[in-house]
């Protein structure tokens, strides 16, 4: 009885590698998107799944927040990084209460049309954030 379970493992376990190799090679040549070229798993396309914040609400709100605030199309995809930048840079300080941005973020901010009062609200959210992302 063993050896013949043993067996039927065997053709199970081999078989939902062979689908899972399956699947593998699929999703590879889907990836490809018209491209020739076979890719392999170290060369897969940038194209995956989008950044954590482009999904969360609070950061969209910043974004309209922002937009609302007089900064052009042209300058958005900057500040949302600065302020991205800022984030991480007040979620990997030591001490939190006395953090300050560097003054080149603020600088750049400001040039994209942000005023002191819009900084402040949005190091604020920043700060509120950085409380809930672990």
């Amino acid at each position: 009885i063993l050896k013949s379970l043993s067996q039927k493992m065997s053709k199970m376990v081999s078989s939902i590698e062979k689908k899972k190799k399956s699947d593998d090679e699929r999703s590879d040549n889907f990836n490809q998107r018209g491209n020739n070229k076979k890719l392999t798993k170290g060369e897969r396309d940038r194209q995956g799944p989008p950044r954590p914040e482009v999904n969360n609400p609070v950061i969209q709100r910043l974004a309209e927040y922002i937009r609302e605030q007089g900064v052009n199309r042209e300058n958005m995809r900057n500040v949302m990084n600065v302020i991205m930048q800022i984030g991480r840079e007040y979620k990997s300080s030591i001490e939190r209460s006395s953090y300050k941005p560097s003054e080149e973020s603020l600088n750049k901010l400001k040039d994209a049309g942000l005023s002191d009062e819009t900084l402040e609200a949005v190091i604020d959210v920043i700060k509120a954030l950085a409380i809930y992302d672990k």
